[in-house]
């Protein structure tokens, strides 16, 4: 009995053996698996911190690129612009007057027709012309103000959908002086024209019947340059012009063949000099 007994228990031991053995041999398979995942882990780690490397060096270089291929826009925007004042004056001149007396009568003019002139505007009628390579804020700003006091003002602006556009009452803007031309050709209109720039002679010298408002606003460097030609072409605008005014007096001495020139800003003295040009009297003031 017993020796039954002792042989049960070994007989347990040996099952508890085995089984120990096989739970080891699982674990030692488990972990094992665990360990292959983890080193396949590491190394697809490796791999995509491999990978993020090249991409933050070829983003670099990009940039890099990106800053050189800035540079050399800026430096061809700088011999586009030097090239352009290099152009003699005389010429430029002769080819755009070409080109507007050239075009205008073939274009239409229903987009400017369209616009409501009632007799009493058609003396108050306000145009300001291409600003080409020089400011054209302060003309825009010039003309929204005197379109709130019923003046009917028209400013040149590129970007814009249709050929004329109403802004605000009584401001517009329009994208082609071929257009406007036409238009000024075909009404009975003696409009006033802003200019600031001798560049801008070559259209307004074909519109026959006008007021001329002279506004210099920035340096001769830009204005007229060095050129003779357009150095006498401003001493023209300043003898031909019905109004001489300078944004800011420190432009004053580029005016100084007109006494009667002024500054202008918006105060009621600019507006009544304004007035009297526009209905034909004289101006006295001399500021």
């Amino acid at each position: 009995m017993i020796n039954q007994i002792n042989m049960d228990s070994s007989g347990d031991k040996r099952l508890d053996q085995e089984h120990l053995e096989i739970q080891l041999d699982k674990l030692k398979s488990v972990y094992k698996k665990k360990t292959l995942e983890i080193i396949n882990l590491e190394k697809e780690t490796e791999t995509i911190l491999k990978k993020l490397t090249n991409m933050d060096l070829q983003i670099n270089d990009r940039a890099e690129n990106l800053q050189i291929l800035q540079i050399q826009v800026e430096s061809l925007e700088i011999s586009l612009n030097n090239a352009r004042l290099q152009v003699p004056y005389e010429n430029d001149y002769t080819n755009r007057k070409h080109y507007y007396q050239a075009t205008y009568d073939s274009v239409d003019t229903q987009c400017f027709r369209r616009i409501p002139l009632e007799n009493g505007q058609l003396k108050q009628v306000i145009i300001s012309l291409d600003g080409m390579d020089f400011q054209i804020k302060r003309a825009n700003e010039l003309l929204g103000d005197l379109a709130n006091r019923d003046y009917v003002c028209f400013h040149f602006e590129r970007d814009i959908e249709k050929d004329v556009e109403c802004i605000s009452e009584n401001n517009y803007v329009y994208k082609s002086e071929v257009q406007l031309l036409s238009w000024l050709k075909s009404v009975n209109i003696v409009p006033l024209i802003l200019v600031n720039s001798v560049q801008q002679t070559a259209l307004l010298d074909l519109i026959e019947e006008k007021y001329i408002w002279y506004d210099v606003c920035n340096n001769s460097d830009l204005l007229w340059g060095e050129q003779a030609a357009s150095k006498l072409k401003h001493f023209e605008l300043l003898e031909a012009a019905d109004l001489v005014t300078y944004s800011d007096r420190k432009w004053k001495r580029y005016t100084l063949l007109r006494h009667d020139s002024m500054i202008w800003k918006p105060y009621e003295g600019c507006y009544e000099a304004l007035i009297k040009m526009i209905f034909g009297e004289s101006l006295n003031d001399d500021n």
